[in-house]
């Protein structure tokens, strides 16, 4: 169970004309970065991606444990 401290925090990306897809790719592999055993990043629950229907734009939404962690 979530404490109610979990904060989320939402990015929102302005991609280059056709490079959305690019952008996403290489911001979800450095994601990959966050879960990775005793080396990820403190606190953080998740994150997911969203695309706007126009394709020029994404947001990220991402869940810490707390406000600290996500300082950190």
């Amino acid at each position: 169970m979530k404490s109610s401290n979990t904060i989320v925090w939402i990015n929102v990306f302005t991609a280059k004309p056709g490079k959305l897809d690019e952008l996403v790719a290489i911001q979800a592999e450095e994601l990959l970065n966050f879960k990775k055993g005793s080396q990820g990043v403190p606190g953080w629950i998740s994150s997911r991606w969203h695309r706007s229907v126009d394709n020029d734009k994404a947001i990220m939404v991402t869940t810490f444990e707390s406000i600290d962690f996500h300082k950190n």
